[in-house]
C-alpha cells in the first residue's frame, strides 16, 4: 500500500509553470491556486499508484471567504472522491486571537477551525480538538494538532503517548507521527535565526516520546519546502547511512514535507549536520509498504512527479523491538 503526503497547498506569489488564473478562467480572492495545479495535476495522473492521502493542514488558505473553500474542495475533488482525503489541522485552518488556539495570531481570518472540521471528516474524539490515530493497512498514524498545546503535562501530550503506545507492531510495523507546524528539525532559515530549527518547545516535550515508542518517520507541514534529516535523537544522528536503512534505525527520521504549493521558503546558510535533502520546490511524499519488513520512501517533484530523494527500511519485528537509547524502560537486576 501507498501513502502520499504534502501540506500547504497554495501559492500567492506567481510561477513560471503556470498562468495566473482559476483553472476555469475565473477570479478569485488572493489567486492562490495556480501554483496548487501542479500539485494536483500530478495526484490525479497518479491515482492508480497510491491509496490514502493526507494534506497536513493549510488547505485552501482561505482566511474567512467560503469562495476559496467551494474552489479548493472543487479542486481536490477527483483525488477526494476516490481516496481517502485525511486532514490535519494548520494555523491557516485553526487560529485566531481569543479563540482557544495555541497561537494568538489571525492566520484563520476568524474560521477558528469550522470550515475544516465541518467539511471534512477525522476520527478524532472531539473534532474542536484536531487530533486523532487511525490505522491503514500495515501503518498506525497519530496527526497531532499543532494549533493546540502539545507540551508535557497537556491533554494532547496524554493523547500523543496514548496513541503512540497503542500500535501494535505486529499488525502496523509502521509508525507515523505528523503534525502542521514543524515540531522536530528544519533548515528553515526564520525557524534558524530563532535558533532553534523547530517550532519553539516543539521536539524538547515529544522526542522522548518519538524515542521511547520508536516513531518511524515524523512528517510536518507549515515550511514551503522539503527537508529530510538523518535519524535522529537529541540533536545527535543515530545512524549514518543515507539511502538504506537496515536492522533497528535508532532514531526517528525528520521530513519537511511543506511544499504542496504555496510560495516557498528559503533555507538557512547554516550548515545543519543533521540535514540529508534540501529542495526549495513543489513536491510531495509517497510511502510504500511492501510487507511487514519492506518500506519505500519517495519525495517528488510537483512539476514532473519525477523521484528527486528516496531511502528504504528493511528490518525484522525483532529489529522494532530491540531496545535504543532512552527507548526502553530502565531495569536493574532487582526487576
Amino acid at each position: 500500500m501507498t501513502v502520499t503526503w504534502t501540506s500547504g497547498y497554495n501559492i500567492d506569489e506567481a510561477t513560471p509553470l503556470v498562468e495566473w488564473a482559476e483553472r476555469d478562467g475565473s477570479n478569485e480572492y488572493a489567486n492562490y491556486q495556480p501554483g496548487s495545479l501542479i500539485t494536483t495535476d500530478q495526484l490525479i495522473k497518479d491515482l492508480d499508484n497510491y491509496d490514502i492521502v493526507f494534506h497536513i493542514g493549510d488547505l485552501p488558505y482561505a482566511n474567512g471567504f467560503l469562495s476559496q473553500w467551494d474552489q479548493f474542495t472543487s479542486q481536490v475533488e477527483p483525488i477526494s472522491s476516490v481516496k481517502p482525503y485525511m486532514i490535519a489541522s494548520g494555523n491557516h485552518e485553526r487560529d485566531y486571537p481569543n479563540s482557544g488556539s495555541f497561537y494568538n495570531t489571525p492566520d484563520s481570518g476568524g474560521e477558528c477551525g469550522v470550515p475544516a472540521e465541518t467539511m471534512y471528516y477525522v476520527p478524532a474524539e472531539n473534532r474542536a480538538k484536531f487530533w486523532y490515530s487511525t490505522d491503514y493497512g500495515m501503518f498506525h498514524f497519530c496527526i497531532a494538532d499543532s494549533e493546540h498545546d502539545w507540551r508535557e503535562g497537556s491533554e494532547q501530550y496524554a493523547w500523543i503517548e496514548k496513541c503512540l503506545a497503542s500500535v501494535d507492531r505486529q499488525k502496523q510495523p509502521w509508525l507515523i507521527f505528523s503534525a502542521h507546524r514543524v515540531l522536530g528539525y528544519s533548515s528553515n532559515d526564520w525557524l534558524a535565526n530563532e535558533g532553534a530549527f523547530e517550532e519553539p518547545m516543539g521536539r524538547a516535550h515529544l522526542q522522548k516520546l518519538w524515542q521511547k515508542y520508536k516513531v518511524d518517520i515524523a512528517f510536518f507541514g507549515h515550511v514551503h519546502n522539503y527537508e529530510r534529516t538523518c535519524p535522529i535523537y537529541q540533536n545527535q544522528c543515530v545512524n549514518s547511512e543515507i539511502s538504506h536503512y537496515s536492522g533497528t534505525v535508532n532514531g526517528t527520521i525528520h521530513v519537511v514535507v511543506g511544499g504542496g504549493g504555496s510560495h516557498l521558503s528559503d533555507f538557512t546558510t547554516i550548515n545543519t549536520f543533521w540535514s540529508l535533502y534540501k529542495d526549495r520546490d513543489w513536491g510531495f511524499v509517497k510511502l510504500t509498504a511492501f510487507n511487514h519488513s519492506s518500506l519505500l520512501f519517495e519525495y517528488k517533484k510537483s512539476s514532473d512527479g519525477e523521484v528527486y530523494d528516496n531511502f528504504t527500511i528493511s528490518r525484522d519485528y525483532k529489529d522494532v523491538l530491540a531496545c535504543v537509547h532512552d527507548g526502553c524502560e530502565a531495569t536493574t537486576l532487582a526487576t
